[in-house]
């Protein structure tokens, strides 16, 4: 799948599913669960058959079916979200 996202600068890099597992990992699911939800992502971009992708974009269907996965986890990772999206600003 070659997909490019557009990052918060404007730069393109391809997308890597990975960074999906690691981030949630980091944020508490399992490895099981990560890679479940990583897959669910993939698969969505691949479904709207997109070449192209903001970060955002893929932030926003993260936080999403972080939701529906484990509440908790979805909490801290939109505090880190938000967190990010300051530093980002200033």
């Amino acid at each position: 799948m070659n997909v490019d996202v557009v990052k918060r600068d404007g730069s393109l890099e391809q997308f890597n599913k990975n960074k999906i597992v690691k981030v949630v990992k980091t944020a508490g699911l399992t490895e099981e669960k990560a890679e479940a939800l990583a897959t669910k992502v993939e698969t969505e971009i691949k479904l709207r058959e997109l070449t192209r992708i903001t970060s955002k974009q893929i932030r926003d269907m993260v936080a999403a079916e972080l939701k529906l996965a484990d509440e908790y986890v979805y909490g801290l990772y939109s505090w880190y979200e938000k967190v990010k999206d300051k530093e980002n600003k200033k």
